[in-house]
């Protein structure tokens, strides 16, 4: 078993912002807005974590929210994730 999951590091080494999701359910992150996909988030305080890798996800408590690239387009989620 391996001392460090780099899943749970990936949580831990980056940079969190707060931010309050638009009634366009957009959230602004350095100039560029992040759509999240499901239109139910508008309001809610939500965590914006940008990643070593210079990737950008959107999370609400446990929950990710959406992920997206440096540049601010989406990544699929394939799974939903909890924790981080």
């Amino acid at each position: 078993m391996p001392l460090v999951v780099p899943e749970l590091l990936d949580g831990v080494l980056c940079e969190s912002h707060e931010r309050t999701v638009a009634n366009d359910n957009c959230v602004s992150f350095g100039g560029t807005a992040l759509q999240i996909p499901r239109p139910t988030h508008h309001k809610v305080r939500v965590s914006m974590k940008r990643h070593l890798d210079g990737a950008l996800s959107i999370w609400h408590r446990p929950r990710k929210l959406s992920q997206h690239d440096g540049d601010g387009r989406p990544i699929p989620n394939k799974t939903p994730q909890r924790g981080a």
